[in-house]
């Protein structure tokens, strides 16, 4: 009688935790990016399993809460969010789950000239001064006449005279980058004309 009584309570109880179990809710998500470069546009996918009848997402960013399914936020500004979805049922039962991401600054870049305006057949030296948190940068110049280089200082020799606009593109280690480029930053004079500084 002892063993037959505990042998229903058994199937009762294994009964009571199946119900609860189907019942239960288990919140998880998918990022596609979980670090870049600002601006970074990450999406968010939705993988909670169980009798779930609504999302809450808090983003990380101070713009509210979302209850879609899934999720998307660009983060304009460096630094760490942290990302939380909760699913519930109507049972109010609930679960939550938390991941971060970090979203890196881009390089400030500024660049020197040893001379802007020099007669035809003198070299100019151009200078990275930039700066950032994740050195050493990589450094891409553009002359503005469709010659390129490469380098932190090139020296550089313009092979007709004009105004010519300067580009430097940085690259920082996390593959963040930037530019700046300067308007009539290099004037180039005919040989033999007078300069005025």
């Amino acid at each position: 009688m002892q063993k037959l009584f505990f042998k229903y309570f058994a199937v009762i109880l294994l009964s009571f935790v199946s119900f609860f179990a189907e019942g239960a809710v288990h919140a998880s998500f998918t990022i596609d990016h979980v670090a870049g470069c600002s601006p970074l546009v990450v999406s968010f996918t939705n993988t909670s399993i169980g009798d779930t009848t609504g999302f809450i997402w808090d983003l990380g960013d101070g713009a509210g809460l979302i209850t879609q399914t899934d999720a998307a936020c660009t983060y304009t500004t460096p630094g760490n969010y942290i990302i939380t979805l909760t699913a519930y049922n109507g049972s109010l039962d609930t679960s939550r789950i938390t991941h971060t991401i970090t979203v890196y600054p881009p390089p400030s870049v500024n660049f020197t000239v040893t001379d802007s305006t020099v007669c035809l057949g003198t070299p100019i030296t151009f200078g990275n001064t930039s700066t950032g948190t994740h050195p050493p940068f990589t450094c891409k110049w553009s002359f503005g006449n469709g010659d390129t280089t490469s380098g932190s200082s090139p020296t550089y020799n313009y092979p007709s005279s004009g105004s010519f606009n300067v580009t430097l593109t940085v690259i920082d280690t996390m593959g963040c980058s930037n530019f700046l480029s300067l308007s009539s930053n290099s004037t180039i004079c005919r040989a033999g004309s007078f300069v005025y500084w």
